[in-house]
């Protein structure tokens, strides 16, 4: 309770002023913001209580670094054809696997789209500022994606999941002719 933390390797270092210490010993778990905790690796800390006649009596943290969270997010999704990026709400990318163009924040990488739906960058960093989920459509070197973005439901951060027009209509399709051949087996049974 005293805001000092130890490692495995028997460090201490103060953790007390700390949001995420602060916000598990208050009896809530908790994710860090990105840091370095007493090495040069980036990565993020998991906090909970540590409770004693119902109430927090310490802090019990876990550090993962930020190549694990990137794994822990990956998601091979429609035969790597889509992508799943985490970013902050001001758009600063936490995780990436493709999509971005190089850019380490989301809001710059989409400057470079043609939006669809008569959306606009501004509005969409807007939604994220307020924690708004929502779906938009762009076109980039002649693709166009259909992207998802929703809290993740700790700090401010987003999942963003995009995937190709092309995708999509293709899963459409193959849904399509499964319903036809479901009522062409339903008719014949008539």
């Amino acid at each position: 309770p005293d805001g000092n933390a130890y490692n495995e390797n028997g460090g201490q270092y103060y953790a007390g002023s700390q949001t995420y210490f602060q916000t598990a010993m208050l009896g809530n778990r908790a994710v860090s913001e990105i840091g370095t905790f007493g090495n040069d690796n980036p990565g993020v800390i998991l906090a909970v209580p540590i409770r004693r006649n119902g109430k927090a009596a310490g802090v019990l943290g876990c550090e993962y670094p930020i190549e694990v969270i990137n794994q822990l997010f990956y998601a091979d999704i429609f035969g790597g054809k889509g992508s799943v990026n985490i970013a902050k709400a001001d758009g600063s990318v936490i995780t990436t696997h493709g999509g971005l163009e190089g850019r380490s924040n989301y809001f710059e990488a989409l400057r470079l789209t043609e939006l669809k739906q008569d959306r606009t960058v501004e509005e969409i960093c807007q939604d994220m500022e307020a924690g708004k989920s929502g779906i938009l459509v762009f076109t980039y070197q002649g693709v166009t994606r259909y992207v998802d973005y929703r809290p993740v439901g700790f700090n401010d951060w987003y999942q963003i999941t995009s995937v190709p027009e092309s995708v999509v209509s293709g899963q459409l399709r193959s849904i399509s002719g499964m319903g036809f051949l479901l009522l062409v087996k339903i008719l014949a049974v008539l």
